[in-house]
């Protein structure tokens, strides 16, 4: 920022020194930051501060502008260079196979529904421009009668008054005002006159106007039928802007597009259009010039201007935050909540488990489009400034305002709480940036689900747009399904409540999702939106995630058996009612690759059908009495519950319990680790203790990018004589 032109070198300094103390420890307000440097400038005011702030911020702004500007400009150059280069390709292509290609259709472009409209407000005023000779009449007539009325106005009153005049008044003699008298019978003869005379010039003015646009027309469609005789090539020209079209020159210009079409397709234009390709790509073979198009350089200021748009960008969100910070809050808030949403963060931080997790669906449903999102997942990791120009061009692509206004969800990860991911949320953003791995997993996680969003939307639409041009409830249907299969699903009328609900369960949206996504099929797609279309293309998803589920899940199970497990495994994970439903057993560590969706139908499977199957293949009820210590329907339910709490409310409830939710015994030191500890960590610790370095390394890779694993030691029989043994 150094050498800002556009504030001032005070505003400059007193912002930079300001920066300097806000990243002190403890330093969390404006008032404090005033105080700080009041030490070695007392003369320097809080609104002197605060100004200089904004001064810097707004100069920022400016430059931010005019550097989106210049990117506009690179970008729109870029696609026509691309363009270009396309069109060369295929007609080397056309030249080498020695074919000449048909003519391409124009594709019809996906326009968003406020630019259709306008278009279709155009398209009405055409079609009444095709009666306008009606119309034309109509004015005319009414100016005709207008000027009528006006004259025959002054008619009467004229008449008025030669009548008054003519009558005898007392001591006037008769024949006094007979000059008076002869004035207005000459005036009243010339207004007569002019009447007369409206109508004709009124006619003539129309026919003058029609006759010229006929002879516009006709001298046009003269020269173009000239060209098609001579057989001459067609070359553009640009075509007459007529005002009204009366039957007669509509007509004619309907003829005049006809002949042009007949000249575009005529053998003599195709003819020459082909000479002179063949001919340029004859003089590149004689000249040996096989070189591939030259992309276009970068200039050398473009990263100079992304890197100013990402500084003030930053600086935008620092100020923000520092305003925020200023806001009061409740003790709550700053001191319950914000903590527990940091450790949060830090539980879900070191990993890559978007695309395993809630990119699951799209992962098995249309894996191109689900690998796509993994390079730009992976630039954002590194490095900030990739994840900000990654996140306009989301942002800045043409279909982005209408999917939005469709309802589709792209996160902003600095913004609101309720804009944010599940597994990221909280105010203290800042707290966040400083943790490496977590602050590189926060963006990550954001960038693919971002890029996944978008990208298997529009991938979608484009298979709608081949049946015509999508309607806005398509593009709500198609909106709906992708947030819930990206695990951004519905809180049923409890919006409002999003933030209380995040701080009791781990993530309440992603659960909704998967049984949505379990439930939408018996709807016959109804729950996703009211387009036919689009819940066709719903259910050709749903048979693809189905086929991709199949085949992971018998490769992974092909795999377990290789690995000393057994076929009565594999069967038993097929069976809904099985709490290893979908999952792979490893030994002791269970393997859950559905992405959520087969705990969902585990779930009510067992709900519905009353019953469970266990580990040996014994089906149990679990309505009425289950006997002596075993899991009726409420217990299975508390403890589905109990396993989708956020980390504060599991590790109380799992202290006074004096046991986990998988039963193992913990206790307050346990769980307090739990919540600063990492679970990619601790997963890593477990499987690679139980399954050795190669085999739970390659787990541990797979519970990192998001398939969900755990592991479950025995328990061993407690013997008759251990009581006796501890007393010893």
């Amino acid at each position: 920022m150094a050498g800002n032109p556009d504030c001032s070198e005070l505003a400059l300094t007193i912002y930079k020194i300001a920066m300097h103390h806000a990243s002190q420890t403890g330093v969390d307000n404006i008032d404090k930051v005033t105080a700080l440097m009041q030490n070695s400038m007392p003369e320097l005011g809080r609104q002197q501060v605060v100004d200089s702030l904004v001064e810097v911020a707004e100069a920022n702004a400016r430059r931010v502008s005019e550097a989106n500007k210049q990117m506009f400009k690179v970008r729109k150059e870029a696609r026509t260079n691309k363009q270009l280069e396309k069109s060369i390709a295929e007609l080397q292509k056309a030249f080498n196979e020695n074919f000449v290609p048909p003519k391409k259709p124009r594709a019809k472009p996906n326009r968003p529904e406020a630019i259709q409209k306008l278009m279709d407000e155009r398209n009405g005023i055409k079609e009444k421009l095709k009666t306008i000779d009606a119309a034309v009449k109509q004015r005319t007539e009414r100016g005709l009668k207008a000027e009528e009325k006006r004259i025959q106005g002054e008619i009467d009153k004229v008449q008025k008054t030669i009548d008054a005049e003519a009558v005898p008044k007392r001591g006037v003699k008769q024949g006094a005002d007979t000059k008076t008298i002869d004035g207005l019978k000459t005036k009243l003869k010339g207004l007569k006159a002019e009447l007369a005379k409206s109508h004709a010039v009124v006619q003539d003015k129309y026919k003058k106007q029609t006759a010229r646009r006929v002879a516009e027309l006709e001298k046009s469609l003269s020269g173009i039928q000239k060209k098609i005789d001579a057989g001459d090539p067609f070359s553009a020209q640009n075509r007459t802007k007529l005002g009204p079209n009366p039957e007669a020159v509509q007509n004619l210009i309907e003829k005049r597009d006809a002949a042009l079409r007949e000249l575009r397709n005529s053998p003599a234009t195709i003819r020459e259009k082909y000479e002179r390709t063949i001919a340029e790509l004859t003089s590149k073979l004689a000249e040996e010039d096989f070189a591939p198009p030259v992309s276009r350089e970068e200039s050398e200021h473009e990263p100079e201007f992304r890197r100013q748009a990402f500084e003030a960008e930053r600086l935008r969100r620092q100020v923000q935050r520092n305003i925020e910070a200023l806001k009061p809050k409740s003790f709550l808030r700053s001191k319950v909540a914000d903590p527990l949403n940091v450790a949060r963060n830090v539980m879900t931080g070191f990993d890559v488990s978007a695309p395993g997790r809630q990119g699951n669906f799209v992962l098995k449903a249309s894996p191109t489009t689900a690998a796509k999102a993994i390079g730009p997942m992976l630039r954002a990791m590194r490095d900030p400034q990739a994840e900000f120009e990654i996140h306009n061009q989301i942002m800045n692509d043409e279909m982005t305002p209408t999917l939005i206004k469709g309802g589709l969800f792209i996160t902003d990860r600095t913004g609101p709480i309720s804009q944010q991911e599940e597994g990221f949320m909280g105010n203290l953003t800042e707290v966040v940036e400083n943790i490496p791995g977590v602050a590189a997993s926060s963006r990550g996680y954001s960038t693919f689900l971002n890029k996944l969003r978008l990208d298997y939307a529009k991938m979608l639409l484009d298979t709608l747009s081949i049946n015509g041009e999508p309607t806005m409830e398509d593009v709500r249907t198609i909106a709906n399904f992708v947030n819930n299969a990206t695990g951004r699903g519905d809180l049923f009328g409890a919006e409002k409540a999003s933030e209380v609900l995040n701080h009791t369960f781990f993530s309440p949206r992603y659960v909704t999702s998967r049984f949505k996504l379990a439930l939408a099929p018996f709807t016959g797609f109804k729950a996703y939106g009211d387009s036919k279309a689009a819940r066709k293309v719903i259910a050709k998803e749903y048979l693809k995630y189905t086929a991709g589920t199949t085949l992971v899940h018998s490769l992974l199970g092909l795999a377990a058996i290789g690995l000393g497990g057994s076929v009565k495994e594999l069967l038993l994970s097929l069976d809904p009612r099985s709490g290893n439903f979908l999952r792979t057993q490893f030994g002791n560590t269970t393997l859950d690759a559905s992405g959520g969706i087969g705990q969902a139908i585990n779930f009510m499977a067992r709900m519905a059908s009353g019953q469970t199957k266990t580990k040996d293949g014994e089906v149990k009820s679990i309505r009425g009495d289950v006997g002596y210590a075993g899991d009726d329907a409420a217990d299975y339910a508390m403890r589905f519950g109990r396993g989708k709490l956020a980390p504060a409310p599991s590790a109380l409830l799992s202290t006074a319990a004096g046991s986990n939710v998988v039963g193992e015994e913990t206790n307050a030191l346990w769980e307090g680790l739990g919540l600063i500890t990492p679970m990619s960590l601790s997963e890593t610790n477990e499987l690679i203790e139980e399954q050795g370095l190669v085999g739970g390394g390659a787990l541990a890779m797979l519970s990192a990018m998001g398939f969900a694993t755990s592991t479950h030691k025995p328990k061993k029989k407690k013997s008759r004589l251990d009581k006796y043994r501890r007393k010893e």
